[in-house]
C-alpha cells in the first residue's frame, strides 16, 4: 500500500499533479494519513532537522512509525531517512521497478530519464548514465 499525508497533497500546486493524485487516491492506490493526531511528534521532528519542511518531516515521521519505505528524490529527506534507519528510493528505482514488472518499455524509461535529467541537475549523473547505458542494449 502506498501513503503520503495531508501536508505533502496539500504542497502539491501544479493541478494536473494534483489531478493525477486525487485519481490515484480515489482508486486506493494511495491512502492519504490525517496527521492531526501527530502534530506534536512531527513537530518534534521538524524542529530537530529544520532543513526539512513540514510535509517532508510529515512523512518521514510516518515511515518510521511504519516501517516504511519512503519514496523521494529530495537529498536532505534521503539523508535524514537514512540516519533514522529508513529505507528510502528514488525516481530510478521506480523507473527500475516499472520495467522489471513490465509496465513500461527501455524506450519510455529512457525518455523520462533523459527529460528528468534535464529537469533536476542533482539526480546522481554516474547512475543516470549507468542506466542510459543498460537500457540502451
Amino acid at each position: 500500500m502506498d501513503y503520503t499525508t495531508d501536508f505533502v497533497l496539500e504542497e502539491i500546486s501544479d493541478e494536473s499533479q494534483r489531478l493525477q493524485i486525487e485519481e490515484c487516491i480515489q482508486k486506493g492506490d494511495i491512502i492519504v494519513i490525517d496527521t492531526s493526531n501527530d502534530l506534536i511528534s512531527i513537530s518534534e521532528l521538524y524542529l530537530e532537522i529544520s532543513p526539512l519542511s513540514f510535509a517532508d518531516c510529515s512523512v518521514l515521521y510516518h515511515a518510521i512509525k511504519r516501517n516504511g519505505t519512503l519514496l523521494s528524490g529530495d537529498k536532505a529527506l534521503r539523508i535524514q531517512a537514512r540516519k533514522r534507519e529508513v529505507k528510502v528510493h528514488g525516481v530510478i528505482f521506480v523507473l527500475d521497478q516499472l520495467l522489471l514488472e513490465h509496465k513500461i518499455e527501455k524506450s519510455d524509461a529512457l525518455t523520462v530519464l533523459d527529460m528528468l535529467k534535464k529537469l533536476n541537475p542533482r539526480l546522481p549523473k554516474d547512475i543516470i548514465m549507468k542506466r542510459m547505458k543498460i537500457w540502451k542494449l
